[in-house]
């Protein structure tokens, strides 16, 4: 997961503009949160979280993308 948001991070803005993704962890500790954001994840989430949560961070990233 990470390794490959890194590279896809480094690749030019026009091939990873339109891609968003969210980081499904086993853990919700703050470490692991930073480690997939710095990663290029857009959001964290633990695998504990609820369907409406993974809703909503799916629904967050679509808006922006929007904007």
């Amino acid at each position: 997961g990470c390794s490959l948001m890194r590279r896809v991070s480094a690749l030019p803005d026009a091939q990873n503009r339109e891609m968003s993704a969210v980081a499904l962890t086993a853990s919700a500790q703050m470490r692991d949160r930073e480690k997939a954001l710095a990663a290029g994840f857009h959001k964290h989430l633990a695998k504990s979280s609820g369907i409406d949560e993974l809703a909503a961070a799916i629904t967050d990233l679509t808006a922006r993308r929007k904007r």
